[in-house]
């Protein structure tokens, strides 16, 4: 229960910036993760700069056709979910920004 407080709702197609929430490690949650009702494209970015394409993402794509409960072993800056979803829950990784459709 007490790890609800770090979940967050996110959409498919929608870009994110987002960083990790540390203070969930104190409720023994040792890895992010992410729920996915459905079936999506997970892709990251570590760069300085917004990226505007999923080409433009600078990490691998981080998991193809994710479904259920996967961890980040990375958290990035920027991340994006392209595919049918749902519902999509982070815990332990917290959506500062929505930059709208990627």
């Amino acid at each position: 229960m007490a790890l609800q407080k770090f979940q967050y709702p996110i959409e498919a197609g929608h870009l994110y910036v987002v960083t990790r929430v540390t203070s969930s490690l104190a409720y023994g949650q040792n890895q992010p993760n992410i729920y996915i009702k459905g079936v999506v494209d997970v892709y990251g970015s570590n760069s300085a700069r917004v990226p505007t394409s999923k080409e433009e993402m600078d990490l691998p794509n981080i998991n193809r056709r994710v479904t259920g409960i996967n961890t980040f072993e990375v958290v990035p800056v920027y991340l994006y979910c392209d595919g049918n979803a749902e519902e999509i829950v982070l815990t332990g990784i917290e959506p500062i920004k929505d930059l709208g459709p990627l």
